[in-house]
């Protein structure tokens, strides 16, 4: 083989040499950002719940005119007589083949079982795409109103669990779901329950 030939080599090899450096390092770049915005993303679902969850509460305190509590009074609204703890979600990503999205509420007790009151209140952001099924095609939340017996029934209530359902109620098979869906509740019942000049509650 020639030296011509060899120095040709030489310098190809150089060269895919450098090219493989530049492009581990683009791909560590790339890696890095696809880290942080996984963590961004992460932090963001982490605090989600929390925000959906305090929007609701204060939109169900607006609507009733009741008066929040302080956290450490085990429940969050005080409404005609009613101790009312309010979970909210927003819409989720669900890998089930029937239903594409979910609303999920975590510690409907606290993580200790600690929390006391004699309503619960789940609030889903409506989905558009079942807004017709809804019971209250209007409101920006589905409602669900449970006596505390019932709550502590569900599957994953205590010790800090966590409870789910799919947005569309045609597609709530389990007993448990479909309990839950029974105790859909309107803005206007709501209201006549448990706004200031409403009645007692349901016993559902």
């Amino acid at each position: 083989m020639s030296q011509s030939v060899v120095r040709r080599i030489e310098k190809s090899v150089t060269l895919l040499r450098k090219e493989n450096a530049a492009l581990k390092k683009k791909l560590k770049s790339i890696q890095d950002k696809l880290r942080h915005l996984t963590n961004e993303r992460t932090h963001d679902l982490r605090h989600a719940g929390n925000t959906t969850g305090k929007s609701a509460e204060k939109y169900l305190a607006r609507l009733l005119n009741a008066k929040a509590r302080p956290p450490t009074s085990g429940y969050d609204l005080m409404a005609n007589g009613q101790r009312l703890e309010v979970k909210g979600s927003g819409l989720l990503a669900n890998g089930n083949r029937y239903e594409f999205t979910k609303w999920a509420w975590r510690r409907l007790f606290g993580d200790s079982n600690s929390k006391r009151y004699d309503r619960l209140i789940l609030c889903g952001v409506s989905n558009p795409a079942f807004r017709a099924k809804y019971r209250d095609a209007k409101s920006p939340y589905v409602f669900f109103d449970l006596s505390n017996e019932v709550a502590r029934k569900l599957p994953h209530a205590l010790d800090g669990g966590q409870l789910s359902i799919g947005t569309d109620p045609d597609c709530s098979r389990s007993t448990d779901r479909q309990k839950i869906w029974k105790r859909q509740i309107t803005e206007k019942e709501l209201i006549k329950l448990y706004g200031k000049h409403g009645g007692g509650g349901t016993g559902r």
